[in-house]
């Protein structure tokens, strides 16, 4: 709808100079990468400040037409490649419960995404507890 009424207006965007890419806002880098970033800023709000959910596009184009793209964890599966379980299939996102611990913790992801203390305390206190068993163990 927003590229509708700006098609509208006669208001076009060129991105011959690079490729546009998008992905999940919840991801991470490295030190290295952000400092790169950090030093793009004044490029980043020139060329994202007015785009719809920039947030899932800037950083990933930023990346992605950079010497940083051989980092990027897996190139063709944006949810794979942040490392994180988020699960939209059940929920907006789903919550995750006690009945998912295992899932969790073969899924292979680094980090998860939702947990809600409301809906369910035990499972954030399970994953905290496999976490400091783990670091114990050390």
């Amino acid at each position: 709808m927003a590229l509708n009424f700006q098609k509208s207006l006669g208001l076009t965007r060129k991105f011959k100079d690079y490729e546009i890419r998008k992905g999940a806002q919840w991801c991470s880098f490295t030190d290295e990468f952000a400092r790169y970033a950090i030093s793009r800023s004044r490029w980043i709000k020139k060329t994202f400040s007015h785009i719809f959910a920039p947030d899932e596009i800037a950083l990933q184009t930023l990346i992605w037409n950079s010497p940083f793209k051989h980092t990027i964890h897996n190139l063709n599966d944006e949810y794979e490649g942040c490392m994180r379980a988020i699960d939209w299939n059940r929920g907006r996102p789903y919550i995750w419960r006690k009945g998912d611990f295992d899932e969790l913790m073969e899924s292979g992801k680094l980090f998860a995404r939702k947990f809600n203390s409301i809906v369910d305390k035990e499972i954030i206190d399970m994953v905290y507890n496999r976490i400091m068993s783990v670091n114990q163990g050390k």
